[in-house]
């Protein structure tokens, strides 16, 4: 796609990977942009340009870290990670606000979601904690 979900939401960082120093999941980089958007309070941390990590496990609680040490745990984002959650009620799309349960109950909002996306009116590089196209979220379909 060329919109906002083709190239700007991969994090432009190398290592690409990194396993998480909590759960040993492992994470992909995510850019600077996306933690300051998703980080609560920014301006009272120092956030550093260097790589982070998202690491999307239901089971750990901690959201980005980068290689100097630097952590962020689920109650120090702005909002509940979809990524992180199990219920119905979890997000899949941050851009228009799409959940678990409004996919299961209407699985024609994916192609809303996808028409969107090629008009470029998604913003996942800042809305979704994952840094990367919302689309991705979404279950896939056996």
């Amino acid at each position: 796609m060329t919109d906002c979900c083709s190239i700007s939401c991969e994090a432009p960082v190398s290592p690409q990977r990194r396993d998480c120093p909590q759960c040993g999941a492992v994470c992909k980089a995510v850019g600077h942009v996306t933690v300051l958007h998703q980080v609560r309070r920014p301006w009272e941390q120092s956030l550093q340009v260097e790589p982070y990590y998202f690491c999307s496990s239901a089971d750990c609680d901690l959201v980005y870290f980068n290689a100097e040490g630097a952590r962020f745990v689920r109650e120090q984002v702005r909002q509940p990670v979809g990524q992180k959650q199990t219920g119905k009620a979890r997000l899949l799309c941050y851009c228009f606000g799409v959940s678990l349960g409004d996919w299961l109950q209407d699985r024609g909002v994916r192609e809303f979601v996808i028409a969107q996306t090629k008009a470029g009116a998604c913003a996942c590089e800042t809305r979704n904690p994952s840094g990367r196209c919302c689309l991705g979220d979404f279950p896939k379909l056996a």
